[in-house]
């Protein structure tokens, strides 16, 4: 990343940033059937997030979500 951003921005809060950001979209992304109260809820987005793809399959805790989908729109 350095190099890549402007002068003025300091990395490691940036960094910080994007970390807390990142974990408030997949906790709102996890909760969202329930806070509609439906069965099943889609996440749609224009690029690949592999991160929530992984999540979502099971790949870090073994529990795949059957709730929650991806459609990937190009």
């Amino acid at each position: 990343m350095e190099g890549k951003t402007k002068e003025d921005v300091d990395l490691e809060d940036a960094i910080k940033i994007g970390v807390v950001y990142l974990l408030e979209e997949i906790a709102f992304v996890l909760a969202s059937p329930s806070i509609f109260k439906v069965s099943k809820t889609a996440y749609i987005y224009h690029n690949r997030w592999q991160i929530y793809e992984d999540l979502v399959n099971g790949k870090y805790d073994g529990k795949a979500r059957r709730d929650i989908g991806f459609l990937l729109i190009k």
